[in-house]
């Protein structure tokens, strides 16, 4: 078991977007450290400097740049993860991430991220 991190919407339940059949968000939380590391290097936000208190909101817009950076870094770089199956997994994990960044930039919704585990 790990630790999941997932995107919380402002005016969503907590668990409303980490329940996707298609994602657990496990390789979000396995890879936080090289994620941030790779964000850093890209110049936008780290992912986990998103985490914030239960009614602290962050701006989606800014959660997107991040996440699809970072999903562009690891694509074009998929020796970064190491694992090709992983690698898929974090590259899936960041794209639906990206998918609830945008829904939430288009209801003009704050976000953080959140985890469990």
């Amino acid at each position: 078991m790990g630790v999941a991190l997932f995107p919380v919407v402002e005016g969503y339940s907590k668990y409303y977007f980490y329940e996707d059949p298609n994602t657990d968000w496990k390789s979000l939380g396995k890879t936080s450290n090289l994620l941030d590391q790779v964000a850093a290097q890209l110049q936008v936000v780290p992912l986990t400097d998103f985490m914030g208190q239960p009614q602290e909101w962050f701006r989606a817009v800014q959660g997107l740049a991040t996440v699809q950076k970072v999903a562009a870094h690891i694509q074009a770089n998929p020796d970064l993860i190491g694992d090709e199956d992983y690698q898929r997994a974090v590259v899936n994990d960041l794209g639906r991430a990206v998918s609830i960044l945008e829904k939430a930039q288009q209801e003009n919704r704050g976000f953080r991220i959140d985890f469990i585990g």
